[in-house]
């Protein structure tokens, strides 16, 4: 199993800005209704974070593990954002 990559600030804070997009239009697409300007932000999120992540891969398989993991390290990046704020 590989180790842990360690994603440098510009990555993380890229990863969580798509993940914070990806959040709001999903949330406004199920209390809105659909929408294709939405649609687009969370198709233009996803193809966002998966840039690195294909640049880098090397398989099919590698890159979307990859593309799984840039979402859920952007998850974790704004959770810790928000929890930070609150840490006194």
């Amino acid at each position: 199993m590989k180790k842990k990559k360690e994603r440098s600030l510009l990555n993380r804070i890229l990863n969580a800005t798509c993940f914070l997009s990806i959040l709001v239009s999903c949330l406004y697409l199920i209390f809105l209704g659909f929408n294709l300007f939405a649609s687009g932000i969370i198709v233009g999120a996803i193809i966002t974070t998966s840039i690195p992540v294909v640049m880098t891969g090397e398989g099919t398989l590698d890159i979307l593990s990859g593309i799984l993991e840039a979402v859920v390290d952007g998850a974790l990046a704004f959770i810790e954002g928000v929890a930070s704020l609150f840490n006194f």
